[in-house]
């Protein structure tokens, strides 16, 4: 992907910025009375005053991540996602559900989708750890074939505020079948090199067929299947050619797209939309396409002139003054300069047509602004 650097956008400047809690935990059981009481193990980290098990929990209530695993993968090899997430005011609930080497999708997407409907009981025992502290907004997302299971568990539940898959695999019943019942907003994060779940068979295709109106995929360029959690788990035993990128910095990658990804759907904030837009700016090593909207506005302005509609779907108007309109390039997020036409309508507004227009991000350079503006197609 193309470097854009936009700074205007700067980067988000909010109390999470630092690492402000402990991480405690607490193993807990679920119980599911419609699958003959099923018993849905959970390992369960949380922001607390010290860390350690059944630590007392941070002042404050916090949003759930909800997380699968990946195939004959325990929740420990995730000890990367928890220590980045839960510092930062999460709670991160992992299933420990079929773990073994017949597992059922259908239940582990289940169980996923019990624990995400039913964590709010610790919020209400009082002799929970998490009395009084979880908060209502809930994710789900998983590893491979958690991340299968993520969308298996999203198309039924009402309880989602977001999703995420890391090298999300089809799973049967299928996840891309699955993905038609998904509007939740979702995230994809795909590693070029993965030689376990191929992204043209696997993740492509559960982000292609995801019905939300919010869907956004990440392709990290020589990124492994594996390196999505920490090493010594079976998986790296079955990924023998990794990418050439280092485990260390694709989970970097990952989870500066993450974060402020849950910032915004767990946590409202709103600036977290303009971290989201700067990492797709200054970062080399993904390819970034999107249906998101980021840019909520019915027009722009930018210096004396106005851009509208954006989002915009098949073209632009640039409205201004009677003097000569500045020289255009518009370039697709994905790098690629963008060839289009130009319909004068009067002497104040003309109207820009792309040859081909796609879906996602696009960036306007004009000669009189110094910085980019930002255009969305929601095509």
């Amino acid at each position: 992907m193309h470097k854009f650097i936009t700074a205007s956008l700067g980067l988000l400047l909010t109390a999470t910025a630092f690492s402000q809690f402990a991480v405690g935990y607490i193993s807990y059981t679920f119980t599911d009375p419609n699958r003959n009481n099923r018993q849905i193990g959970c390992e369960i980290f949380y922001p607390s005053t010290v860390a350690g098990e059944s630590a007392p929990a941070a002042d404050g209530t916090f949003p759930v991540i909800v997380f699968g695993h990946g195939f004959v993968m325990g929740y420990d090899a995730y000890e990367n996602l928890w220590n980045d997430f839960v510092p930062e005011g999460y709670i991160m609930a992992f299933a420990t559900t079929e773990g073994g080497l017949a597992p059922s999708h259908e239940n582990f997407g289940l169980d996923l989708r019990f624990i995400v409907n039913n964590i709010n009981l610790l919020h209400e025992q009082q002799s929970s750890v998490l009395f009084g502290h979880v908060a209502p907004e809930r994710a789900i997302a998983g590893h491979s074939m958690g991340g299968g299971a993520t969308w298996l568990a999203a198309s039924g539940s009402s309880s989602v505020n977001c999703i995420v898959g890391l090298a999300p695999a089809e799973t049967n019943p299928s996840a891309v079948a699955a993905a038609a019942s998904v509007t939740a907003p979702a995230l994809v994060l795909s590693g070029s090199a993965d030689a376990v779940t191929p992204p043209a068979q696997h993740h492509s295709p559960i982000y292609a067929g995801t019905a939300s109106n919010c869907k956004s995929f990440v392709n990290i360029i020589e990124g492994s299947h594996c390196y999505f959690a920490n090493s010594g788990s079976l998986c790296d035993f079955g990924e023998f050619n990794p990418g050439s990128m280092s485990r260390e910095t694709q989970q970097s990658i990952a989870n500066s797209y993450m974060m402020p990804f849950f910032e915004h759907y767990l946590k409202g904030v709103e600036a977290a939309l303009e971290e989201f837009i700067t990492v797709i700016n200054s970062s080399p090593e993904t390819e970034f396409t999107s249906t998101c909207l980021f840019v909520g506005q019915s027009e722009i302005q930018s210096g004396d002139w106005t851009i509208y509609p954006n989002p915009f779907r098949d073209s632009f108007v640039i409205s201004g003054n009677d003097a000569d309109a500045p020289e255009l390039k518009l370039v697709h997020a994905s790098g690629a300069l963008v060839p289009f036409r130009i319909e004068r309508l009067d002497s104040r507004r003309m109207r820009i047509i792309p040859e081909q227009v796609i879906a996602g991000m696009y960036f306007l350079y004009s000669s009189d602004a110094t910085e980019p503006v930002i255009l969305m197609c929601g095509q």
